[in-house]
């Protein structure tokens, strides 16, 4: 209905023109002239009331040579209600003087305050307003940047249309008006090439100033295009606006120029006609209208037999060949398996629905399917034997060379079964406990369970002949280059010393304890049957390897072990956990193995990665199809590459740069880890996040809370504080100037000066940004800094409406009565005898006042918090 109405609206404008138009409006008379020098006392009396009566009396006298007392008071600085009436009496004089009094309020950071100076330039004109308003244009005020956009048109500021023309596609119509003011020539017609690529609404305020332009500097044959442009688009918005350029085109253009309007506004107006009265006419219609062994493992009442039967058994097993995995990689895809060698010699897929993530088993790649566990050749992918799965679920698989252990269970009970390498079933052991994953070892399964014993079971028959107590959790037995080891947590060996297992004395390795990014698992709880189906977990893991170091001392490959948190790897040191390298890999990491040395892991995209135990790349592998899980083995051999990854702090920088928003824990770790390095790089990485708009707000605080701790970098944090938030040049968060200015003040870095007194008058950097920035200024300041001091000064010591900015103003009062001689000192004692000057301020300059310059820096923070107890002693209290 409301669209209805506005066509209804449209259409009779359309039909029925306007008879009538507004007569400009005349102005006021002159009144007598004032007497200065009363005005000048009301003005600097320090009584609102009294200046702004003489305001208004400068205002009806139009007085212009009233105009630099008005200016005097602006620079001073005043009360809000007093500045807003200076600013529009300056614009009504219009005197162009005035122009440098206003220029520092449009960075003002009360919005009404900075949009009535931006008017006010508009009438007061000249360099220094074009300069302010082209300042605006790159400002983080989006209403400031269109009165600026529009003002530069009426200002004639050809030098700003590059501006205009990047500003025009970034929600900025007025840039439109202001080009079709301003352009000439190649800009002309880049401008009418935006039509039909931005929205009419956006381009429209452009056109008519364009064809209604008579000099030289936009062609006849240019606006006859934009006529023709105009003409095809054929609807009302575009009728509209040749209708006007026709009515109003000025007496003295071109006569080619004004003919082909008129044609087209016959045409137009017969279209326009059409339409409304179809338009109206649908108005007013929608207004109407085998055997199982049971008995001989798995026995709870098993006596404690310090480690005898373990240990007979390893005795026996100890002189026998390793018997390693095989060295592939196999990715579980949604119609199968994708396998490969790791030497990429071969390449096989089998097709199938899985009900089981693949398990490496010698040389065997064991799966579930249907009804059936299915034993493939890891290095063909062809089917060696199936057999049934007795309705129970595959928890895990081993093989020692010649025959298979398979662990199958449900909710109620776990079945042991030895398989030949025909696929012939052999022992098997049944029980109501929860058996883990197990391994296989010279014709012996070893099934943890129990959550303590690992049970030896004789492969051919199923009897138990020896057990193992550990007094750490086991739910997993492994192969890991042919040797046997048990654990979850952490893993003890099968070796010599394993009778000692229940003493805590067998050879034993565990990771350091760490707070990792989803709190990843190293080994898993083996009493889980796992799943075919991809989830998170499967992309948070733990990957190590155990390794003999030269001592005998039972260590993890490489001194390094890696955790995956989706598509990130962190490299590790295994002693200590510290952070030594990183990788954003490209897609997630859903599986792999270490080696003795290095690590093999494969992403979601089916791409396998080789890397080192530096984390450097050594070789990649391509499965050929997106991939959601994947089980490798890397037969216990090492991947070599070539170091070449680049410092810590570079890999850091390197892995937050390419993460995602979604990544936020890890990227919270990264950053935890950058605090520690000394590198000066880290301080550019920091300085990078904190001024980062992908990045969460809380972490951003982290990194500035860094940041302002570094001691070095500093020229980084240089670079950064000579940035500002710049709209035009796509710059749209400040940089830190908070932590900066605290670092730079720690360091005394008196090359901060100048850049930290540019950032007082930026709106964009928050008002603790400020304080920081006055309070390192405080310090570091020169007498080449005492106008950018004064002039924060003028523009709040009246009008600090919050803590950090009473806090800056009386940190800028400080600064100058430091750097700034006698002026400083004059400016400072005026302000703290106008009645004026905010309150907190005002108390706070007295003591300042008083101290020697050096002594007064001290005493700068105490006054103000003293002011502000005085004013709301609740909160100053709730602050201590």
């Amino acid at each position: 209905m409301v669209y209805k109405l506005a066509l209804v609206g449209l259409c009779v404008a359309c039909l029925t023109p306007s008879l009538a138009a507004a007569a400009p409006a005349g102005k006021p008379a002159a009144h007598a002239s004032l007497n200065l020098n009363n005005v000048k006392k009301a003005l600097e009396s320090g009584d609102e009331a009294q200046a702004l009566a003489a305001l208004d009396e400068i205002e009806q006298a139009r007085e212009r040579g009233a105009a630099p007392l008005v200016d005097a008071l602006l620079t001073r600085g005043a009360s809000s209600t007093l500045l807003l009436r200076a600013i529009a009496v300056a614009g009504s004089l219009g005197e162009e003087s005035s122009s440098a009094a206003l220029a520092p309020y449009v960075k003002h950071r009360a919005p009404e305050v900075r949009h009535a100076a931006a008017q006010s330039l508009l009438h007061t004109k000249g360099k220094v307003a074009v300069q302010a308003l082209r300042d605006a244009l790159r400002g983080s005020d989006p209403t400031l940047r269109g009165t600026a956009a529009d003002g530069l048109g009426a200002l004639g500021a050809k030098e700003a249309v590059p501006d205009l023309f990047v500003v025009l596609p970034k929600e900025v119509p007025e840039a439109a008006g202001a080009i079709g003011t301003l352009c000439s020539g190649d800009d002309c017609k880049k401008f009418l090439g935006f039509l039909g690529k931005l929205p009419f609404d956006v381009m429209q305020s452009g056109f008519l100033p364009l064809l209604l332009r008579t000099s030289s500097d936009v062609p006849d044959a240019l606006k006859l295009q934009l006529i023709e442009q105009l003409r095809r688009m054929a609807t009302p918005k575009a009728g509209e606006v040749l209708a006007t350029a026709l009515a109003t085109y000025p007496t003295s253009g071109s006569s080619k120029v004004k003919a082909r309007p008129q044609r087209e506004k016959r045409r137009t107006m017969s279209y326009t006609r059409s339409l409304c009265l179809l338009s109206l006419a649908a108005f007013a219609t929608g207004c109407g209208a085998a055997s199982v062994n049971s008995s001989q493992g798995f026995n709870a009442d098993w006596q404690n037999d310090g480690g005898r039967s373990i240990a007979a058994i390893e005795q026996r097993l100890h002189a026998l060949p390793a018997v390693p995995n095989a060295r592939v990689v196999v990715g579980l895809t949604d119609t199968g398996l994708s396998g490969a060698s790791l030497d990429g010699k071969s390449h096989w897929v089998h097709a199938g629905k899985e009900a089981s993530p693949p398990m490496i088993a010698g040389s065997l790649v064991i799966i579930a399917e249907g009804d059936q566990v299915v034993a493939l050749d890891a290095s063909s992918g062809s089917k060696v034997w199936s057999i049934g799965n007795r309705g129970l679920g595959l928890r895990g698989a081993a093989n020692d060379g010649t025959s298979t252990v398979l662990v199958l269970a449900d909710t109620h009970k776990s079945l042991f079964w030895g398989i030949s390498a025909s696929g012939a079933a052999l022992g098997s052991a049944e029980t109501s406990s929860a058996l883990g994953s197990p391994a296989a070892r010279g014709g012996i399964g070893f099934v943890p369970w129990s959550n303590q014993y690992v049970s030896a079971l004789d492969i051919e028959s199923g009897n138990e002949s020896g057990r193992l107590l550990m007094r750490e959790q086991v739910s997993q037995a492994l192969n890991y280059g042919g040797q046997i080891y048990f654990g979850e947590k952490g893993l003890l060996r099968l070796d010599e010393k394993v009778r000692f297992a229940s003493t805590n004395q067998a050879s034993h390795v565990t990771l350091p304890k760490l707070a990792l990014p989803g709190k990843p698992d190293w080994l898993g709880n083996g009493l889980i049957s796992p799943t075919s189906e991809a989830n998170a977990r499967s992309k948070i893991r733990i990957y190590a390897a155990p390794a003999t170091a030269p001592s005998g001392e039972l260590s993890l490959g490489g001194g390094t072990f890696v955790a995956s948190y989706f598509r990130v790897v962190f490299g590790l040191d295994s002693k200590t956990g510290a952070l030594r390298w990183v990788r954003a890999m490209p897609a997630d990491i859903v599986g792999g193995a270490a080696a003795a040395s290095g690590f093999v892991l494969c992403d979601a995209s089916g791409k396998v990665w080789s890397l080192d135990s530096t984390g450097s790349s050594a070789g990649t592998l391509d499965l050929g199809s997106k991939i959601r899980l994947c089980a490798a083995d890397t037969g216990a051999q090492p991947v070599t590459g070539t170091p070449a990854h680049g410092a810590l702090s570079a890999q850091i920088a390197q892995a937050l740069d390419e993460l995602e928003p979604d990544m936020a824990e890890a990227e919270r770790y990264l950053v935890a880890e950058l605090g520690k390095l000394e590198d000066p790089l880290v301080t550019k990485t920091l300085i990078d996040l904190s001024s980062s708009p992908r990045i969460p707000p809380e972490l951003r605080d982290e990194t500035r809370r860094l940041l302002g701790l570094r001691k070095n970098g500093t020229d980084y944090m240089l670079t950064a504080l000579a940035r500002h938030y710049d709209f035009v040049s796509g710059v749209l968060l400040a940089p830190p100037v908070g932590p900066l200015a605290d670092a730079l003040a720690a360091s005394n870095e008196t090359r901060a000066a100048p850049l930290l007194a540019k950032h007082l008058n930026d709106p964009a950097n928050s008002a603790d940004d400020v304080a920081h920035a006055a309070r390192a200024l405080v310090k570091l300041a020169t007498a080449a800094e005492y106008e950018d001091l004064r002039t924060f000064f003028a523009l709040y010591r009246a009008t600090a409406d919050d803590e950090a900015l009473v806090a800056a103003a009386v940190a800028c009062a400080q600064a100058m009565l430091r750097v700034g001689g006698e002026a400083g000192r004059a400016v400072v004692e005026r302000a703290a005898q106008d009645p004026l000057t905010q309150s907190d301020v005002r108390r706070a300059l007295p003591d300042i006042l008083a101290k020697p310059p050096a002594a007064a820096h001290a005493a700068q923070a105490g006054a103000a918090a003293a002011a502000v107890a005085t004013e709301n002693p609740a909160k100053a209290a709730g602050a201590r």
